[in-house]
């Protein structure tokens, strides 16, 4: 029995009577109502910690997306400065006859490995292959893995690859004569429209060797000498027109065909970058271009070789 009593003097008691059924049902009511609420308590917990569980998952994957598409590009870039060292390199070493091959101090001690041209293939292909990598296939973390293992085998080849180019610096500086006397630069403005080899001759039709290269460009273009030098001979020779040799000692001499003017003579001593003639058409031509050769002891080299700008 429940009694209410009025609050002030006036008004009439009233009781309620309830029965231990009623009682029961209610305190039945009330417990399944708090249990229905603790249990969404609950669930609205969970769920509102898979939430954020997932939005950190989210936000991670995005940075690890971002870490391998990062890692990615330098691989890239690094793979691709290593192949122009080297090949910069190998120019260097045929221009200075510095052997492609001599160990360096450390690589003595029972060291072994490819050759730098077969290095070069396999970090190109492994830059081919990092670069094919899809987006969805950098989330997983095998790939982060295998990609950091690349980078490193990477970079252990960089600091082979300074190592080697320590030791040709070291061997330059004790021949800066012979630096200075080697045609490293082009000789004029142009494209090269024919290169060296044999090819079929324009004028026969016959297979011939091309013992130079043919720069095309636009008459009167200044023709630089591109190393240090005596000019061993300027005047006419069949098929070269107006022809021009300089020879630039350790058995280099290049020479220069067709030109239109020549501005030395046979006995001058120039430096490189000296203006020495002008493209034309004198001798055996199609238009006009250089004609330019490179001999070393007698023997017609690839220009391409030795031209490092």
């Amino acid at each position: 029995t429940i009694l209410l009593l009025p609050r002030g003097k006036s008004g009439q008691a009233r009781t309620i009577n309830l029965s231990y059924r009623m009682l029961k049902w209610g305190g039945g009511i009330l417990a399944a109502s708090l249990l229905f609420w603790l249990v969404s308590l609950v669930v609205a917990l969970e769920f509102s910690g898979d939430r954020y569980q997932r939005a950190r998952l989210s936000s991670e994957n995005a940075l690890l997306l971002k870490e391998v598409g990062d890692m990615r590009t330098k691989f890239a870039s690094a793979a691709e400065t290593l192949q122009r060292v080297q090949q910069f390199a190998e120019k260097l070493r045929v221009m200075t006859d510095f052997p492609s091959d001599a160990p360096s101090a450390q690589s003595k001690m029972s060291m072994g490995g490819p050759s730098e041209t077969e290095m070069a293939e396999e970090i190109t292909a492994e830059g081919e292959e990092i670069a094919s990598i899809d987006g969805e296939e950098t989330g997983d973390s095998g790939s982060l893995e295998d990609l950091k293992a690349n980078f490193e085998k990477l970079q252990r080849k960089l600091e082979q690859e300074e190592r080697s180019l320590e030791e040709l610096h070291s061997f330059l500086k004790e021949r800066q004569t012979l630096l200075s006397s080697t045609p490293s630069i082009w000789p004029t403005r142009g494209w090269v429209a024919s290169g060296y080899g044999y090819r079929v001759s324009p004028f026969t039709g016959m297979q011939q060797l091309h013992q130079g290269i043919d720069i095309a460009t636009h008459r009167g273009t200044n023709i630089i000498a591109p190393a240090d030098g005596v000019v061993t001979f300027a005047g006419m020779k069949k098929g070269y027109g107006n022809v021009l040799v300089i020879d630039h000692g350790y058995g280099i001499k290049t020479k220069y065909g067709h030109n239109s003017e020549v501005y030395v003579k046979s006995g001058d001593a120039i430096k490189r970058g000296t203006l020495i003639a002008r493209v034309g058409t004198t001798g055996r031509t199609t238009g006009p271009h250089l004609h330019y050769e490179v001999w070393v002891n007698g023997i017609p080299a690839d220009p391409m070789d030795f031209i490092l700008n």
